[in-house]
């Protein structure tokens, strides 16, 4: 059904919370209850607050609440120190109307030391550990006008046939493989030992993750994007393919420590990939953005170490 203005704005004042906590740095022998302030700045504003910590430390011996640091109004001697894990999580309750929480795990980590530093006191962050799906359609745009500094769409783009048939084919081959790859990755008996079983069975006896991954991999690199007049990211499937004009001219873009070709006319592309960017799609058309990993051959967490 249609979604309160109300919720919208808690569910943009939960997130503001979530991203200050995220993205602060901090001199190191701060304690996590001066920090609680800044997951509460933006809803104390309008008159709102939650009861319960805005994190709690969690253990590696399957501790999910386990201390002593944690990240809450009460007094807490404990410092935060590099390696220490906690959550982030922010929420806005109403009684029997709904509830709103965002939650990652963060991690302590040194923060690399800048020219304009005036203390030698280490610096510390957070380092994020698990990725919480932001609903953009969510978000009030007049409370929230970033998500976390620069947000950036990073894909591979590559070539895709010409002719119709060639192209309903060529897709069907990419949708395919992506089922094995679902398959070969899955619990045959995540729901039970019945026939349910035997198709992640069947193609874990007869296929490797690795080699699925190859095929997928040579089956992008068949229609080069050089030589091709369209192209694709394949996160929509057919529905993901634009004219190479629109990219305009690839410009370099440094992000992360990484080179990577920019599009040139970025509100032309986004209005030909997503349409009406800016407005709030209908229900019915509304779908989710997944991650996708720029190698199929190296973890997403080393591929951002430097000299990867």
């Amino acid at each position: 059904g249609e979604i309160p203005q109300q919720a919208k704005l808690d569910y943009t004042y939960v997130l503001k919370g979530h991203l200050a906590l995220g993205h602060i740095q901090w001199p190191r022998g701060t304690r996590g209850n001066q920090l609680d302030a800044l997951a509460k700045q933006a809803m104390w504003k309008a008159g709102i607050t939650f009861g319960h910590g805005t994190g709690h430390g969690v253990g590696h011996f399957l501790g999910c609440h386990e201390g002593p640091q944690n990240v809450r109004t009460d007094m807490n001697p404990t410092m935060l120190e590099v390696g220490q894990i906690c959550s982030n999580e922010p929420g806005i309750y109403r009684t029997n109307e709904w509830g709103i929480r965002i939650e990652n795990l963060v991690a302590v980590e040194p923060a690399p030391r800048t020219e304009a530093c005036t203390t030698e006191d280490q610096f510390l962050r957070w380092e994020t550990l698990t990725l919480c799906y932001y609903d953009t359609t969510l978000i009030e745009r007049a409370h929230l006008r970033y998500l976390g500094g620069l947000y950036i769409d990073v894909f591979p783009l590559d070539g895709v046939p010409s002719c119709p048939l060639r192209r309903r084919l060529h897709f069907a081959r990419y949708e395919w493989l992506k089922k094995l790859l679902y398959f070969v990755c899955r619990d045959p008996y995540k729901h039970g030992h019945g026939p349910q079983s035997w198709v992640p069975l069947w193609v874990q006896r007869h296929y490797t993750l690795q080699g699925i991954q190859q095929r997928i991999v040579n089956l992008l690199k068949r229609f080069p994007y050089r030589e091709s007049s369209l192209v694709a990211d394949y996160d929509d499937g057919m529905r993901g393919i634009l004219p190479k004009e629109v990219l305009g001219t690839p410009t370099d873009c440094l992000f992360e420590g990484h080179t990577l070709k920019g599009v040139e006319q970025y509100h032309r592309y986004l209005s030909a990939k997503y349409g009406e960017y800016m407005v709030i799609p209908k229900e019915g058309n509304r779908h989710q953005h997944h991650f996708h990993y720029v190698d199929f051959h190296t973890p997403y967490r080393d591929y951002q170490e430097p000299g990867n």
